[in-house]
């Protein structure tokens, strides 16, 4: 499954409103934005399992209500992306968790955990791709391995960055 570049003008959404919502196989929405959320009542898990997935920023909760989670579950396989971040703009009542698992995250762009607890799990996150200045915000959240891969930009910390494992620098 692939869609072309700017295909939408806000986000793919993903709800998970009546039980798990599961995900096998290779989805690429380009460029294109994926929010996951479910509703407070169903407050259900979105797991992508072996699922991988492409797409320009992987975004939690919904930028409609505070109130609505979002668990997503990345599974194994790979997953590459823009940036990670939550979708509302204020301060989320619902909670939002991204669990890690055994997956490789190739991220070029932003990392903000701010309002989203993260567990890492034995995933591999590496920062590469695109040009320019980039952030992480890790909110205290604790990687498990982090691979710098990519000479053409920097990188700032926002926080202090706890890797469990291995911190690289590859390029």
């Amino acid at each position: 499954f692939k869609l072309p570049n700017n295909l939408v003008t806000d986000s793919i959404y993903w709800l998970a409103d009546a039980g798990i919502l599961a995900a096998t196989g290779n989805w690429d929405f380009g460029n294109n934005s994926a929010t996951f959320y479910t509703t407070p009542a169903a407050n259900k898990e979105i797991q992508l399992s072996s699922f991988t997935l492409t797409c320009g920023s992987l975004r939690l909760g919904s930028s409609l209500d505070a109130s609505y989670p979002a668990a997503l579950n990345l599974g194994s396989g790979t997953k590459t992306m823009g940036s990670i971040t939550k979708t509302y703009s204020g301060t989320t009542t619902g909670a939002l968790n991204l669990l890690g698992g055994s997956s490789t995250i190739i991220c070029s762009g932003n990392i903000d955990f701010s309002g989203i607890t993260f567990t890492a799990g034995s995933s591999i996150i590496t920062m590469q791709g695109g040009s320019g200045a980039k952030a992480i915000l890790s909110s205290g959240q604790q990687f498990y391995d982090l691979v710098f891969n990519d000479a053409g930009s920097s990188w700032s910390l926002s926080d202090t960055l706890t890797v469990k494992r291995d911190l690289t620098r590859a390029a």
